[in-house]
């Protein structure tokens, strides 16, 4: 198998699993809220700068990492480096890989939860929102600033005023009346 193959093997794995998990958070909240909405254009909104969904910057992802791993197979081959140090190198970079997966996977499901949220509300006719930042040392400038500042829901846009705001936030969003 090519390393290309290798990694659309557990990326799709992944995305199965991924997928299965944004759906359960999305009907965990309709069924607290008791209303329906349409999952399915909640999974395929586009988010931040770069305007992608979950799935789409999940095989962003995977390309890269497929590419950082054959560039280093690649310096290993022309430095004439022995099986050892090959393997501590992409035992490395497959730990950093795995690192970066998790991360993205918090940061996309918070995505996919202030959406579902944000659609909710809508639904129940509220009219605004508050954002909520967890507010500890690991609290950001950006996120500090927000926490408690209301918004009406017009206003609403994933990473500029509902989280996340930046990989791994921590924040949420909360109705108000």
């Amino acid at each position: 198998e090519t390393i290309d193959e290798i990694f659309d093997y557990y990326f799709t794995e992944f995305e199965i699993e991924f997928r299965k998990s944004l759906l359960d958070l999305i009907q965990s909240e309709v069924d607290y809220f008791k209303i329906e909405v349409d999952i399915d254009e909640i999974l395929n909104k586009v988010w931040g700068t770069d305007k992608l969904n979950w799935c789409t910057r999940l095989y962003k992802h995977r390309d890269k990492w497929s590419q950082i791993v054959k560039r280093e197979l690649k310096l290993a081959f022309i430095r004439g480096d022995n099986l050892e140090s090959v393997l501590k190198r992409l035992d490395k970079t497959f730990k950093s890989a795995e690192k970066a997966l998790r991360n993205l996977y918090v940061t996309e499901y918070n995505a996919v939860e202030s959406e579902a949220r944000y659609r909710i509300f809508k639904e129940l006719e509220y009219k605004e929102y508050q954002y909520f930042a967890t507010v500890d040392e690991r609290t950001c400038e950006t996120c500090g600033g927000l926490h408690g500042q209301v918004f009406p829901m017009s206003a609403f846009e994933v990473g500029v005023t509902a989280p996340p705001i930046h990989g791994h936030c921590r924040c949420f969003i909360v109705p108000i009346n």
